[in-house]
Formats: C-alpha cells, structure tokens, sequence
C-alpha cells in the first residue's frame, strides 16, 4: 500500500470514528462522506493500486487530491457550525429523547396559520412528486448514463418534489404528532416506491433513509445505537456495490429489495478487498492525469454546461440554440481513452471536474460546501425548522459532489430554491415545537385555580 492511499484510508477512518465515538456527530457531513470514502471509494483504490490498467495510471495524485477534499470538507464544516463565522446560533430548550408521541388528556395547540402553509405545500409537492416519479418510472434511462437529457431530466427534476414533501411531513410529524403528517408522510413514501419501480436506484434509498433518520435525530435529539449505525452502514456499503444484483433480481420478477437481502442475492459476489473494477475512480485519474499534463484550468464550464443541460429545454427552444450555449472544453479530448473504463452509468467524480476547473484550488470548492452544511447544521440542532429541512434534503445531494460531480450538486440548487425557499423560509422560521406547547398547556389546566394574592 502507497502512502498516499494510507493517508486516504487513514484520514477516512479517524473521521468516521469520531463520528461513531460521538453519535451525537454521526449525520454531520464530514462524518456521513468519510463513510462514503470507505464504502465506496477506499475498494476501488485498492483495487486501482494493483496497476490492473498498466503502470503509467499512477493514482497516488488523486489519492492525495480526495484526501485533501476530505479535509476541507472538514474544515470548512468545523469554522461554520463551531460559531467561528456567523457566532453561535440560540439554542433550543434540551429534551429529552424520545419524547412521548401524545401527551395525556385532551389539550392539543391549535394549527397555526404557518403550519397550514406548509401542509398544503406538502401536498402540493406530493402531487408534483408522484407524477413525476411514475413518468420517470417508464422512461427508459438505461442507455442514458450520466448524460440524462430531454424529458428524462424534467421529471428527474420534478421527482425530488416527493422528497421535499416527505421531509415536511416527517419534521412537522415528529414535532407535533398530527396525523394528517402522517398520512401525507405515507403518501410520499408510496410515491418513491413507484419511483424504484424495477430500477432500484441508491440515491432514493439514501434520501429517504436519511429524511426519516434525520428527522427523530433532530427533534427529539435522539442517539442511535451504534450496533445499528453499524449495521445500516454495512448493508449501505453492500448495496452501494451490488445494486446491480439487486436490480437485476427484480427485473426478473423473482422479487422485492427486502427478499433480495432476505436471499442474500447483494452478498453473493461482495468482496470489500477484491473489487471487479474501479471504473469511477480510473476515469477520475485519467482526467486529473491530461489535466496536469496540459496544465489546463478550465474554470467553470463544468457547472455552466450543467446548468443549460438542466435548465435550458431543447423540444421549447429548439437543439440548436440549446448547444450553442454550452462551452467547449480546454481540455484537449484526443488521446483521452475512456473505454477501457466507461460503461454506462459510470460518473467522473467530483474530484475529476473541481481539478479540471480549478486545478489545486479545486479542493476548496469542497471546503465551501463544508462550510454551507456546517451553517445548516448549526441552526438545525438549535431547532430550526428550515435548517433541519434543508440539511436534510440536500445531504444526500452533497454526496453527489463526489460520487458524480461537484457541477451536477451545485447546479441542482436552484430548483431546489425556487421550489421550496418561498414557503420554507417565510413560514418554516414560524414553526416552534408545538409539542412542547401542548405540554406545558397540559400543565397549566392541571394547575390548582389561583386563590388570590397572597397579603
């Protein structure tokens, strides 16, 4: 093992500990993507290392580019959410874990004019979402790899919808036990289900895992046991690597995501040490390779180009006008040998497309994105119900920023803003834990009636 990828492996590891030894920390995003490098990215390291696509792919660069990303990320997390920037936000009043979903008696705070806003949001996006995920379920996007475009696109856009509405429904549920939440909570997960269809895709396992976690995490500061944190994440790890198992065994009608695990279908060719390939991480190394090579910044066409693919619809404007938009690439392409690598469905990394903008500043484009989820994480343990929302629906969009591409988080921002900051930040500020208002209104109608002043 090189010392470049023991520093990788070991950086990871003490970032993930600290996570697992202080479980209060374990959904912090450094914690959450040091998982990810161990889970994900640490096997095809090894198995890159092995030299299987000859000696002159050296890796120990890119090794040290996603350790340096790491810590970055760490840093730019730690000066936000620690009150170095911005001070320290107020903190709610402690309760205690797990607080009792009713409270005796027939007390209950009434439905303020905020929480209706936000309900019929939810089920405004609910709608948006459902439709969206059944088109989207039978649309064919196996050919399509990373480059979706036209329609595909548009409802993978609208999709999210579901998402924003289950983390209303889940964050105001756990607040206030109502359960009109509920229900529009179970509405939401219905519609993800027909999202997966036959196609088991991780992000939407991810997100909803994390949106339901998070949200007992926040409100009721709950503490997972580590037994399961450790299971949730060996099962994570599995899937990650073998969802094409998975797929595959539903496809050919033989049954469930549940009774795949059940049969053991995902563990059958899982080898943490002995990966079949390491195609993302090759693919990054080939490209950080003719980047130091040419020695070629390219700036930010990356994100640009990200954005008129998204944005810009070509069956309205015409295919033309919609290329003639997109920036060419400084990057020299000949010589550039993706098909030893490529398949589809295959993605660059982040840590492909932030040095091929960039160059060594690429790193700090990570550090940026620690620094907006440690400004979130801040308010959200303070008991902001906008912070925990947004925490919470763009976590697992963060953890594109490595997997796939930092363009491809940063430019699923706006849709994010304009669907949701109309109602979140003008309403979600509004919203208190009316659970604790029921209990103390509880308290008082059992109070002894005041007999009068005392002399």
């Amino acid at each position: 093992m090189s010392f470049a990828l023991f520093l990788l492996l070991a950086t990871a590891l003490v970032m993930f500990s600290f996570g697992v030894l202080r479980i209060r920390k374990i959904l912090t995003l450094p914690v959450v993507v040091a998982y990810l490098y161990l889970a994900f990215f640490v096997p095809q390291a090894l198995h890159l290392e092995r030299d299987v696509y000859g000696p002159w792919l050296n890796a120990d660069f890119l090794f040290l580019y996603m350790t340096a990303a790491l810590i970055a990320l760490a840093l730019g997390f730690y000066v936000t959410s620690s009150g170095l920037l911005g001070g320290p936000a107020e903190q709610r009043r402690k309760t205690t874990a797990f607080e009792r979903w009713r409270l005796p008696g027939n007390v209950s705070a009434p439905m303020n004019k905020y929480e209706q806003k936000l309900l019929a949001g939810a089920i405004v996006l609910w709608l948006i979402g459902a439709v969206a995920n059944y088109q989207l379920s039978a649309t064919d996007t196996s050919e399509l790899g990373n480059m979706w475009t036209g329609v595909a696109t548009l409802w993978f856009l609208l999709g999210q919808s579901t998402f924003f509405s289950l983390a209303i429904a889940a964050l105001l549920y756990a607040r206030t036990g109502r359960k009109v939440y509920l229900i529009i909570g179970l509405l939401t997960l219905s519609a993800v289900l027909i999202g997966f269809g036959g196609n088991v895709k991780r992000h939407m396992i991810a997100e909803t895992l994390i949106i339901l976690g998070g949200s007992i995490f926040f409100v009721f500061n709950w503490r997972p046991p580590r037994v399961a944190v450790f299971a949730i994440c060996f099962l994570g790890m599995v899937l990650l690597h073998q969802v094409g198992d998975v797929r595959a065994y539903i496809q050919r009608g033989e049954g469930t995501v549940v009774s795949a695990f059940v049969e053991g279908v995902p563990f059958e060719r899982f080898s943490y040490f002995q990966a079949d390939d390491a195609p993302e991480l090759s693919i990054a190394a080939l490209d950080i390779h003719y980047a130091r090579e040419q020695d070629v910044a390219e700036g930010p066409v990356e994100l640009w180009n990200d954005l008129v693919l998204r944005y810009v619809p070509a069956f309205a404007l015409g295919r033309d006008f919609k290329d003639s938009l997109m920036m060419e690439h400084e990057l020299a392409q000949e010589g550039m040998d993706y098909e030893m690598y490529a398949t589809p469905g295959i993605t660059h990394t982040g840590f492909s497309d932030t040095f091929r903008s960039f160059s060594y500043f690429g790193v700090l484009v990570f550090g940026l994105i620690g620094m907006l989820f440690g400004w979130l994480w801040k308010h959200a343990l303070a008991g902001a119900f906008w912070a925990q929302f947004y925490y919470l629906i763009l976590l697992n969009d963060a953890l594109v920023a490595f997997t796939q591409s930092s363009a491809r988080f940063l430019s699923g921002l706006p849709f994010i803003l304009a669907v949701t900051l109309p109602f979140i930040w003008r309403f979600g500020q509004k919203v208190y834990h009316t659970r604790q208002a029921r209990r103390r209104a509880h308290e008082t109608a059992d109070r002894p009636p005041a007999t009068g002043r005392p002399a």
